[in-house]
């Protein structure tokens, strides 16, 4: 049985453009001892919200070459299937690319400076 201790609070950046006018954060509970932000996602996904929009381009277990799951986790840029996942994670959407939805970005546009 796994207690609270072994779980991580995950904090995730939810926007459907399509269905909603302003974004907000839901908090998760998940494994993450020895597993990569990628692997969290999934594991949200398969085990608590399958509406959790996220990309990836390879297993996780690869050369990180795609760099297709760029995103930010505790505003520091990060590939997710590279970075090792923390107790406490705030994740986001990469903030230089324009947002798609939650946290799927479109990486041939960039977000603009004002």
């Amino acid at each position: 049985m796994t207690e609270t201790g072994d779980k991580a609070t995950v904090k995730i950046f939810r926007f459907d453009p399509e269905k909603e006018t302003t974004s907000q954060y839901k908090i998760y509970t998940a494994p993450y001892q020895g597993l990569s932000v990628l692997q969290v996602l999934h594991h949200i996904y398969e085990n608590q919200d399958p509406t959790l929009a996220f990309r990836y381009g390879c297993n996780g277990n690869g050369p990180a070459r795609c760099g297709g799951c760029a995103l930010e986790v505790n505003d520091v840029p990060a590939l997710s299937c590279q970075r090792v996942a923390e107790k406490e994670m705030v994740i986001k959407p990469h903030s230089k690319f324009k947002l798609i939805k939650d946290l799927v970005v479109d990486f041939e546009e960039k977000r603009g400076k004002g």
